[in-house]
């Protein structure tokens, strides 16, 4: 295939790079020359609302948020320890389920 191909990704036709220089060349021109999308596939999966689907501004409100979560979680120890306590009861919530649909549970 070489460094770059076309492909099919989840039912999508799909450019794909290998090349380093290409990909760094690609994110440093995201939103002047490229936009970044996945397929209407993934946004089923991951909800349109989901920091990897969402483009332009609403992306960048969802990055700042997400960084200003990180910062806060260094600075403050005991914000990580309500978040595990957090994951814990949803695992627990799933405990007595016979199955359990990722995609549903992802999006909530």
């Amino acid at each position: 295939y070489g460094k770059v191909f076309k492909s099919h990704l989840f039912g999508s036709p799909t450019v794909v790079s290998c090349d380093h220089e290409l990909n760094t060349f690609i994110l440093q021109n995201e939103e002047k020359l490229f936009e970044c999308s996945y397929p209407n596939s993934i946004h089923g999966v991951l909800g349109e609302s989901s920091m990897l689907v969402v483009v332009g501004e609403k992306h960048k409100r969802l990055r700042s948020l997400a960084l200003a979560l990180v910062f806060a979680a260094k600075s403050k120890p005991e914000f990580l320890i309500d978040i595990e306590r957090t994951a814990i009861l949803v695992m627990e919530s799933w405990k007595d389920k016979d199955e359990v649909v990722f995609s549903a549970e992802a999006k909530k």
